[in-house]
């Protein structure tokens, strides 16, 4: 019954993180994403505690009860109004802002949304090195991006994203290392450096078991194959032995 309506809803968030591509920026940013699955469990959430409703609807006790209680009476209220109440400006500055976020970004100069900025940022780790510094290069991203150069230029000097490296094949929290790169031939270098050093490391490893397994005792299955072994071995002899004395 009410219980189910209590019940938290899920996150479905992906086990696994996505492969990341030097060839093309991604046009979401890692919030939008994350955005999109907090809809999603509030959707499901509601859709959970519409169950629990219609399921309380059908217990005829709840419904006598809810009956006789009938339904909640609010009593009127009288507030004073005061202009000068610090409440008034916090309203209007709400207002304000929601009003500027309603005008579309394409009519604000240099206005662009979040996901447009990490795609930016973005851009600039896919681009051989050297490319920004080629007379016109900024000018055409700033038109691309319907950004000043200026504006641009500032962006790229302050700011950047981080780039993911591949997991290693042997952990299981498929922890990715994150780097800071400027350009598609650094971000290639650090992911062969961190390959390099996924491999060098499962080497060591497995020198260690080896080596680990080498030093230890025998177990008891060999000693007793030993045993066994030399057991025949006297056997024949004595065989031997009894043969020519006779």
């Amino acid at each position: 019954m009410g219980a189910q309506a209590s019940k938290q809803a899920v996150r479905r968030l992906p086990k696994t993180a996505k492969a990341e591509t030097l060839e093309s920026a991604p046009l979401e940013s890692p919030s939008t994403i994350r955005a999109q699955v907090e809809a999603e469990a509030e959707a499901l959430a509601a859709e959970r505690k519409t169950e629990a409703i219609q399921e309380e609807s059908r217990d005829p006790q709840l419904h006598k009860l809810l009956t006789e209680l009938g339904p909640v009476k609010i009593e009127p209220t009288m507030t004073k109004m005061r202009m000068s109440d610090a409440m008034l400006g916090i309203i209007h500055e709400r207002k304000r802002l929601e009003e500027a976020e309603s005008v579309p970004s394409s009519a604000l100069e240099n206005r662009v949304s979040i996901d447009e900025l990490f795609t930016i940022l973005e851009h600039r780790k896919r681009l051989d090195p050297g490319t920004l510094d080629q007379p016109g290069a900024l000018e055409a991203l700033g038109k691309k991006y319907k950004m000043d150069t200026p504006t641009l230029e500032t962006l790229y000097k302050y700011y950047n994203t981080m780039a993911v490296m591949p997991a290693a094949t042997d952990d299981k929290d498929e922890r990715r290392l994150g780097v800071w790169v400027n350009s598609k031939a650094e971000w290639k270098q650090a992911v062969n450096d961190t390959l390099s050093r996924q491999k060098e490391a499962a080497r060591k490893a497995k020198e260690a078991a080896l080596k680990e397994e080498m030093m230890a005792p025998p177990t008891t299955n060999a000693i007793t194959e030993e045993k066994k072994d030399e057991t025949e071995q006297q056997k024949k002899e004595r065989e031997l032995k009894e043969l020519f004395s006779d």
